[in-house]
């Protein structure tokens, strides 16, 4: 097969079959060809070699390819309750682009806001998902910003007692910035996230005593 056209316009794909195939696209250099079987050549083109797994069709339109066109996107309501933040309450929205052999989805965005009633503030977060053409692996990326995260100090060292039975003694807000990346693998659980918290100020409500609490970590 040949490509002619220079660098301007989509993007040409060759799908082999059986036997040896060649992609010439010498001044072209805007194509790739997805081919595991025989001795195939790609000239000035993009080469795929690993075998195509394609996803299982719906099982009533066994007929329908994998979706590979276009972008869908859908509301995304948040709501949870507990006894520090009160009824916490947001929105936000999740889109999906698909792509040619990027199962289930090339890239997904998810983004959220929401405001707890009882902390009488925020948090808004990220959530970024980014999947490699015919490869098991992806990437993904989270951060978010948050005025509602509640921490609680007992005191220093490791053998610190609870001395007081209301649990409100030891509360304290921290406001937090966090972003978490995964390194490339076939699940979430492979990931190697990154986290720094700022502003954070802990004081023991009664006693007036100040503490400061502020911590960051990696983990592979």
């Amino acid at each position: 097969m040949k490509v002619t056209g220079g660098h301007e316009g989509p993007k040409v794909r060759m799908i082999g079959g059986n036997g040896d195939d060649t992609l010439d696209a010498s001044g072209a250099d805007h194509a790739k060809l997805s081919d595991s079987e025989g001795q195939n050549r790609a000239i000035d083109a993009k080469n795929d070699s690993r075998p195509y797994d394609p996803p299982p069709p719906p099982k009533n339109a066994p007929w329908i390819p994998p979706r590979d066109w276009t972008r869908e996107t859908v509301g995304v309501p948040w709501f949870s309750y507990n006894a520090d933040l009160g009824v916490f309450l947001g929105y936000g929205f999740e889109t999906h682009d698909f792509g040619f052999r990027k199962a289930p989805f090339a890239n997904s965005h998810q983004v959220r806001a929401g405001y707890a009633l009882n902390a009488q503030s925020g948090k808004v977060d990220y959530t970024g998902l980014f999947h490699r053409e015919n490869r098991a692996s992806y990437f993904g990326v989270y951060a978010f910003a948050s005025g509602v995260e509640v921490l609680r100090f007992y005191g220093l060292g490791n053998e610190t007692e609870a001395s007081v039975d209301d649990q409100d003694y030891y509360k304290a807000k921290a406001g937090s910035r966090t972003s978490r990346s995964s390194c490339p693998g076939s699940g979430a659980s492979t990931a190697s996230p990154t986290s720094a918290a700022s502003g954070s100020t802990a004081s023991r409500a009664r006693s007036g005593t100040p503490a400061t609490a502020a911590g960051s970590g990696c983990r592979c």
